[in-house]
């Protein structure tokens, strides 16, 4: 079922819930964490919240995995108090909480401009025993880039025709800043950014059209050997056309026919806007 969700068959997944049940086949915390996720991925919360009531109707309790999906339901809603609240009853539970519990939190936090709180969570996920990732990291950069974006889009909407665009401009370039500090931070945990951890921070300057330093992140990807992807050369596009360098737009799709990288619709979109 969780295959199903990740590929968009909704209705097939729950078909196969139904059949499930129609055949005397009671579903589990397994089964409930499937569907829960599934919608969750699909970022449609009330029938996540929905599954989770028939699971309580149903006499099971939640377990360790299930809270950690309540958590993240909650954070990607920007709904922090909620998430904490389900964290606390963790506690209180004595269920131990994982790099799947605290990720989510740190990012909501971080995408909702509360970076003590978001660092305040990272240093409690230190003392509980649970070791920060690079996944933990990128969490943290991709939360602060998030933030800005919806800033800097807010505002160019409102302040393009007016002399106020320069303030939400270095806005986004200061948190965009704060992002690539969280790579200090990574340094002195011993851990290493990988290809996210860059393409994350690609992004943010994209937004802004911020070409040098767009590329000057994908130098450290090749640098280091990482993977690169089409997910790197889209935000290397974005980059290019959003500050008008067509022909840097079309090295970049030379580059990656050198390199191999099959074009999606993405790339030929990005092209045709730019």
């Amino acid at each position: 079922m969780e295959f199903l969700f990740q590929i968009g068959k909704v209705s097939k997944a729950l078909t196969i819930s139904k059949e499930m049940e129609s055949c005397g086949v009671k579903h589990n915390n397994k089964t409930y964490s499937m569907l829960i996720n599934g919608f969750i991925h699909l970022h449609d919360f009330a029938n996540a919240f929905s599954i989770f009531e028939d699971m309580l109707k149903s006499g099971l309790q939640p377990d360790r995995a299930i809270y950690n999906l309540l958590i993240e339901a909650f954070c990607k809603m920007g709904n922090m108090d909620r998430a904490i609240r389900i964290f606390e009853k963790m506690q209180k539970e004595r269920m131990q909480a994982s790099n799947r519990t605290f990720r989510p939190i740190i990012e909501g936090f971080a995408v909702a401009g509360d970076m003590k709180r978001a660092l305040d969570t990272l240093d409690l996920m230190r003392r509980s025993g649970c070791a920060p990732t690079v996944m933990t990291f990128n969490a943290l950069i991709h939360g602060l880039i998030r933030k800005h974006q919806v800033y800097f889009q807010l505002h160019v909407r409102f302040f393009t025709q007016t002399y106020f665009l320069h303030e939400p401009f270095f806005f986004v370039c200061s948190q965009v800043e704060r992002a690539v500090s969280v790579l200090e931070k990574m340094s002195i945990a011993g851990i290493a950014p990988n290809e996210h951890t860059y393409t994350i921070i690609m992004r943010g300057y994209a937004a802004v059209g911020d070409i040098g330093k767009a590329f000057e992140y994908f130098t450290k990807i090749k640098e280091n050997g990482l993977k690169l992807d089409v997910y790197i050369y889209e935000t290397l596009l974005r980059a290019c056309c959003k500050s008008g360098r067509m022909q840097s737009a079309l090295a970049v799709t030379r580059e990656m026919s050198y390199q191999k990288i099959p074009r999606n619709t993405f790339i030929y979109n990005i092209l045709i806007d730019g």
